[in-house]
């Protein structure tokens, strides 16, 4: 099983100065994946670099929680088709 390197939330929230309907909203959208342990949530660290795009997203540029899910899935397609055009082009180099 893999390990990963934990934040709790808490304290995410307390650096970012997060309010509890904003919280909420995150966990209602399954924006990022919570872990709990010991009644804690806690995020896996490779996922604060998602909150601080969805913080800039909800507070600077004033994007609602449906239009940040949109962006996120969007986001997630691209690195996806990304990642089937560059394995292509490496069968390809292979071919050739």
């Amino acid at each position: 099983m893999e390990t990963h390197q934990l934040i709790k939330f808490e304290d995410v929230c307390l650096h970012h100065n997060l309010d509890n309907g904003f919280i909420a909203q995150i966990k209602e959208f399954e924006i990022i994946d919570f872990i709990v342990k010991d009644n804690i949530l806690f995020i896996a660290i490779t996922d604060m670099p998602v909150i601080e795009r969805v913080i800039r997203l909800h507070y600077d540029l004033n994007i609602n929680m449906e239009g940040i899910e949109v962006i996120q899935q969007m986001r997630n397609r691209i690195e996806h088709l990304q990642k089937t055009v560059q394995q292509l082009q490496n069968q390809l180099a292979i071919h050739q």
